[in-house]
């Protein structure tokens, strides 16, 4: 078969997957406590002071799944304190641990 140059390539509708309702109320749990997080914090990074966009988990979601909705186990963070976190985690213990006690961020 030969494709003619200015033909168009005919493409297969994309097909999602349905979303189960167990997964639907994990996202919007996911969502709610993302806001919640960068509520408490004030929309500030808790490292640097920045504008908040991306809440963390303290402990990992697949590590301790039960702490996954516990809003005490999310720090808010800049995207680039974020990266950093998650390149130099055990650095960024002690930074959360001292963040989490009470300290400053910076």
């Amino acid at each position: 078969m030969t494709i003619k140059r200015n033909t168009p390539l005919k493409r297969s509708p994309i097909r999602r997957r349905s979303e189960s309702p167990a997964a639907k109320e994990r996202r919007r749990k996911d969502a709610e406590w993302r806001r919640c997080v960068l509520e408490q914090c004030g929309d500030r990074c808790a490292r640097c002071g920045g504008k908040a966009i991306d809440a963390h988990h303290i402990k990992g979601k697949q590590a301790y799944p039960l702490l996954r909705h516990i809003i005490g186990n999310g720090v808010a963070l800049c995207r680039g304190c974020h990266r950093w976190v998650h390149d130099h985690p055990q650095d960024a213990e002690g930074m959360i641990s001292k963040i989490k006690t009470g300290g400053t961020h910076g």
